[in-house]
């Protein structure tokens, strides 16, 4: 089982939400102060219908607080056009706690089935209400018969939004009464501290899954109520605008027993993170539609003719995969617009099934970028990928001159995975560095992470193939920073990559001089090039994790260092219980790991392509 870790991720501002509205204009947000008051509200997860079991004679509503000093009594107002419910006129928070429950009885026997009756409750106007949550509510309570829940299986559940990691759960589902294509699935315990349950809502004849309410799982300690529903019920309900889950499905294959789901994380002022989590039912094969690019550097053919030489590994299910080269580091959006046009034709791709190593004829240095996409044995279309790499021609002069030796403090592998109670104890090792004679203050750490490094005695550390060197852009002495880069050392969870929060600011579109105002650049200085606390981040997968923990990350080019102790010395840590375990900051920008040279051809397996240019 994998931990669970709380995603310390970026608030986005309501208005902005990247892929749910059509506004490109960035917006400013101001972060919420944390209330001094009770700021009472009511959840809009309460606002849908309440479904009764047969035979129910009463439920809870629930009411909320974002303080939790003090007991607290607040009067409740309520309307019920039928009679028949029983509503009390206050309710009262205990000392310590932020949720309370109103309890409303019912005469069961008066319910009609299928019937809706609504309820309204409002918090007295004399309370201290939230401006995150609404003092009104209404409900539609109704008796809809459904059969008991039975369990229906295990699982694994993999976060990616608001916590990272998997975990295990069993499934439990009930089938309606009523229409035999309708379930609830529900996975219960759920979340990180397995302290609530997720429903899903399932049409078995349209195959269409929904995560259609509003469910509280977790109280973040600035924003209060975290809540979690899928995108359309947030877009049609937050955003008070109209979802579609044509664009952003909800489904479960009961062939795979995958459950796919399209959710949000979010609090009044914003949210967390939004795309797709996945619930792997046990006992179903896993299917591999993944395809992966590596840039395996140049190849000269008989003709003279320079080439770029990309990798390609496809997954084990996939059956061919289709790809172009694209000109220039393409963006998010430009990916899908390109991988868009591969699958419908509009843009010129090439066929190939199998690992492939695809020579692409280039001859002018640059940054270009390479898409994919992945089909099944029944031509439908899987997944798509992009790889953003550097291209030199062969024959160019070498711009890069050695230096000699650097002593290199490495706080971020080393402070990721090994214990440590202070700067003191960070690992620090001589790395060969080199400089662009044509670009001043352009360095290059030559393999600082590679099997010929520190950690090259790592019991099960795995190197990738060919050079992984970093580069770090000290051009601008105040306005150092670095791209995102591959250190080809995966330790047993994932190939570790390098970001700065400079770097990752710069790609989102800020300007140099607004990232080092915001102060997460590092500095050149005296021959050393250091970084603020926490400006550095490992990156695994999709996600980047705080580095640079105690601001001791230095490259000093005044003198060679020589190891300070062996790593056998160190007390090994695995990733669950390593110390940047919980500390993830944010999604990793899609399709931005950039690659370094690696192996030449193998010429055998040369295919040409013509570059294309997007």
């Amino acid at each position: 089982m994998k931990s669970i870790n709380t995603l310390l991720s970026a608030l986005f501002f309501l208005s902005a939400i990247v892929g749910i509205t059509s506004c490109t204009e960035e917006a400013d947000y101001t972060p919420a102060q944390k209330p001094e008051n009770a700021q009472v509200y009511f959840a809009t997860d309460e606002a849908s219908t309440v479904s009764l079991e047969t035979g129910q004679q009463s439920f809870m509503v629930s009411i909320y607080r974002i303080s939790p000093k003090g007991a607290l009594t607040v009067n409740i107002t309520s309307q019920d056009e039928s009679g028949i419910f029983t509503i009390p006129s206050s309710v009262t928070f205990a000392e310590g706690t932020t949720k309370a429950e109103i309890p409303v009885s019912f005469d069961f026997d008066k319910l009609e089935p299928e019937k809706k009756y609504p309820i309204s409750f409002a918090i007295d106007g004399n309370s201290e209400l939230s401006e995150y949550g609404n003092s009104e509510l209404v409900l539609n309570v109704q008796y809809a018969p459904w059969g008991a829940w039975e369990k229906f299986g295990t699982g694994v559940y993999t976060y990616s939004l608001y916590w990272g990691g998997k975990d295990s759960y069993d499934i439990y589902r009930k089938q309606s009464l009523l229409d035999a294509n309708q379930f609830q699935f529900k996975i219960s315990p759920w979340g990180a501290n397995k302290d609530t349950e997720l429903i899903i809502d399932y049409n078995k004849s349209t195959n269409q899954a929904k995560v259609y309410r509003e469910t509280q799982v977790a109280t973040h300690s600035t924003y209060g109520a975290v809540y979690v529903s899928d995108i359309v019920y947030y877009i049609d309900n937050i955003e008070g605008k109209t979802g579609s889950y044509e664009k952003y499905p909800c489904t479960f294959n009961p062939e795979t027993g995958l459950f796919s789901l399209n959710l949000i994380y979010y609090v009044g002022a914003g949210y967390f993170g939004q795309g797709v989590e996945t619930f792997q039912l046990d006992g179903f094969k896993q299917y591999d539609y993944s395809i992966t690019m590596t840039n395996k550097g140049n190849y000269i053919d008989l003709d003279k003719q320079d080439n770029a030489v990309i990798g390609f590994v496809a997954g084990t299910d996939v059956d061919f995969y289709k790809y172009v080269l694209v000109a220039g580091a393409l963006s998010d959006n430009e990916i899908d617009k390109v991988a868009n046009g591969i699958i419908d034709g509009s843009i010129e791709s090439a066929e190939v099934k199998g690992n492939n190593s695809i020579a692409f004829p280039l001859s002018e240095a640059g940054k270009y970028t390479v898409v994919a996409v992945t089909y099944n044995e029944n031509e439908e279309v899987q997944l798509h990928n992009a790889l953003i790499f550097d291209f030199e021609p062969a024959g160019k002069p070498n711009p890069w001159v050695s230096l000699g030796n650097c002593g290199y403090t490495d706080d971020f592998v080393f402070t990721s995975y090994f214990e440590t109670e202070s700067a003191d104890d960070v690992a620090s090792y001589p790395v060969e560095i080199y400089e662009n004679k044509e670009q001043p203050g352009m360095f290059r750490l030559q393999n600082p992470y590679g099997p010929e490094s520190f950690y090259g005695e790592v019991e099960g550390a795995v190197f990738a193939d060919g050079n992984h060197n970093i580069v770090i852009n000290a051009t601008d002495p105040e306005g150092v920073y670095i791209e995102l880069q591959s250190t080809g050392l995966d330790l047993g969870d994932a190939e570790i990559g390098i970001y700065s929060m400079a770097g990752y600011y710069l790609d989102e579109g800020k300007t140099l001089e607004e990232v080092k105002v915001a102060g997460v650049c590092g500095t050149y200085k005296n021959n050393i090039i250091t970084f603020p606390k926490e400006a550095l981040a490992i990156v695994l997968g999709e996600k980047m994790y705080k580095a640079n923990i105690y601001g001791a990350w230095k490259i000093d080019m005044n003198a060679l260092q020589k190891t300070n102790r062996s790593v056998s010395t160190f007390n090994w840590n695995s990733l669950q219980k390593s110390v940047f375990a919980g500390n993830s900051l944010m999604s990793v920008p899609d399709y931005r790991i950039m690659h370094v040279r690696g192996q030449k051809v193998d010429t055998q397996r040369v295919v040409k392509v013509r570059n294309f240019k997007y």
